[in-house]
């Protein structure tokens, strides 16, 4: 049975919800702990099990602990302290957003990202020749002395005449028409990717636009936001300057 745990996050100083997805790690004695946390630290674990260790660390005092140790034993023997994290866990661990659908048994979550995945392939076949799709991109960032490397891919790109539009696409049970304006952590994620982009092609402003699409009737809805070099250069420090608060709290405690 799935069992919600209640915390108060060290930095943001409010409640959060944080639904533990898998009883697996409810279960787990300190070598499996470890085990894990390593798997983390090597870049093994995919997308959806990045996302569910992210959830539970943050509830499991003992797992912070081992994390702190064995990250800095990764990071020091580098020769510094670098965080590697996906831009969705980094908006998702910042923003603490929750998902449209409710859909939350292993089962369901399985089927909804394969019928993700179906839909996403099937919206981006449908763009012409100016749309790029799957392209990745990469950002580095100093603040107070680590190297954070965010990655990701960007579902799609479009340049045309009008200018740049960074693409994030959104597969939901759920009718599209319902909704009035995008889920923040979406249009997050568009975001990063949009000042990476810009960053890296001298841009002074690119569009940024979440495409949500109902995994039932296939009806699709766009929401399309232009954001300046200055609008993302703010909004991007602050997003960072909160991901290392909790960074710090992990390697420097």
């Amino acid at each position: 049975m799935k069992k919600l745990s209640r915390v108060i996050h060290p930095f943001f100083n409010s409640c959060v919800c944080l639904i533990k997805y898998e009883y697996k790690y409810e279960m787990m004695d300190k070598n499996e702990k470890e085990t894990r946390i390593r798997e983390y630290l090597s870049g093994e674990l995919g997308e959806k099990e990045e996302r569910e260790f992210n959830e539970w660390l943050v509830g499991d005092v003992e797992a912070q602990q081992i994390f702190k140790e064995r990250g800095k034993q990764k990071y020091m023997s580098e020769g510094r302290e670098q965080v590697k994290v996906s831009v969705r866990n980094l908006v998702e661990f910042v923003l603490r957003s929750g998902d449209i659908d409710n859909r939350r048994t292993a089962g369901a979550q399985k089927e909804a990202m394969l019928a993700g995945s179906r839909i996403h392939r099937k919206i981006q076949k449908r763009q012409g020749p100016e749309y790029r799709a799957e392209v990745p991109l990469k950002f580095e960032v100093e603040e107070d002395g680590f190297l954070l490397i965010i990655e990701g891919r960007a579902d799609g790109i479009i340049e045309d005449a009008s200018g740049v539009t960074i693409d994030e696409i959104k597969g939901v049970y759920m009718d599209v028409e319902e909704l009035k304006e995008p889920l923040y952590v979406h249009l997050a994620q568009a975001m990063c990717y949009a000042w990476f982009y810009m960053n890296d092609r001298n841009l002074s402003e690119a569009a940024v636009q979440v495409t949500y699409c109902s995994l039932d009737t296939e009806e699709i809805r766009r929401f399309r936001f232009v954001k300046t070099f200055e609008e993302l250069e703010e909004w991007f420090k602050g997003l960072i300057h909160e991901y290392v608060k909790w960074a710090r709290y992990l390697y420097h405690n």
